[in-house]
């Protein structure tokens, strides 16, 4: 009698199974469509694609080392600037300068008091600058360099990829493994306490 009535306290695995049920229906059931369908592993290969954080860091990583290479070409290819001044002297000479490169040269010009003593001339000036680097070996190392980082990054971006199609290829099998492993704790569950029942009936009619 001992016996069975130990058997009949046989502690049931509802909590493992209700856990484990979680953990094998998580990934196949909380991201079920709009139209209630499961997800299959090449939708979550998909999302994993667009949203995971590892993916998007080293996505992000590749993009900056491209443009650290974009840059690098700046020492390398010719560049366009403008330049533009402004000067007011009073200096008799560069006063009358300004005059003869403004073309307000006029006869009273050279009369000696205005020779002598100019009233304040201003002179305006802008530029068009364009420059061509002849060899600057600084550039091109660099611009090497900075292109063999953005390959780098590039293929480091990748195998990131890959590795999180294997992390959710081995979570999505774990995940139907977990389920599965459920139901056959549920049915040993129940298989468990049929005995158990028929144990305490025999029990109950003196068959034990």
């Amino acid at each position: 009698m001992q016996l069975y009535s130990h058997m009949s306290t046989f502690p049931g695995p509802r909590a493992t199974i209700a856990i484990l049920a979680m953990a094998g229906g998580a990934a196949l059931a909380t991201a079920a469509g709009a139209q209630g369908r499961p997800l299959s592993l090449a939708d979550a290969i998909a999302i994993a694609d667009r949203r995971a954080y590892a993916n998007r860091n080293a996505t992000a990583a590749a993009d900056a080392a491209r443009g650290d290479a974009a840059g690098a070409w700046r020492g390398v290819l010719p560049s366009i600037g403008t330049e533009a001044s402004v000067a007011r002297t009073t200096d008799p000479i560069g006063a009358f300068g300004y005059q003869l490169q403004q073309r307000a040269v006029t006869p009273a010009a050279f009369a000696p008091d205005a020779l002598n003593y100019p009233a304040g001339v201003t002179n305006y000036g802008a530029a068009l600058v364009v420059a061509q680097p002849l060899v600057n070996a600084d550039a091109w190392m660099g611009m090497r360099a900075a292109r063999a980082a953005a390959d780098a990054s590039a293929a480091a971006a990748r195998w990131t990829a890959t590795s999180v199609r294997a992390d959710v290829v081995q979570a999505y099998y774990g995940a139907i493994v977990a389920r599965e492993m459920a139901r056959a704790m549920a049915a040993a569950e129940r298989a468990a306490l049929e005995h158990v029942r028929a144990a305490e009936a025999a029990a109950t009619n003196g068959f034990a």
